[in-house]
């Protein structure tokens, strides 16, 4: 699965333009993710991603790239959603670390007018990924 993970976000960062970022991405039990979402000021409800942002020019000194934030996923409750959208678990949670990836790049959809906007690059993103 980390394999599979690595090299889906590195086809992202390709073709977003940002090959030389870091990421890291972490799978949670339900109950991690419903504190995780708690605490970081949402609701008290298991998520199916949250991403973090780094701070603007942040540099991994592992790596010597900029690292962007971290994305955690709550894989059973995105097998649950996959299931009752009756797609499957792979696609649901590429688009998911899609849509983590570009929060991190400060897309956002509090306002409708945003939420337009990063759905519409959600969509040209998978339709290329």
């Amino acid at each position: 699965q980390q394999k599979k993970t690595a090299a889906l976000v590195a086809r992202l960062f390709r073709i977003l333009e940002i090959p030389h970022a870091g990421v890291d991405i972490y799978y949670v039990s339900d109950a991690r993710m419903r504190e995780l979402y708690k605490r970081s000021g949402g609701k008290d409800k298991v998520t199916n991603v949250l991403s973090f942002l780094q701070p603007k020019g942040f540099i991994d000194p592992e790596t010597d790239r900029e690292f962007l934030g971290e994305i955690y996923l709550a894989p059973s409750h995105i097998l649950r959603e996959a299931k009752e959208l009756h797609i499957s678990r792979e696609e649901w949670e590429k688009r998911l670390l899609v849509h983590g990836t570009l929060h991190l790049l400060g897309f956002d959809h509090e306002k409708e007018s945003d939420a337009v906007k990063m759905e519409g690059k959600e969509r040209a993103i998978l339709a290329v990924c």
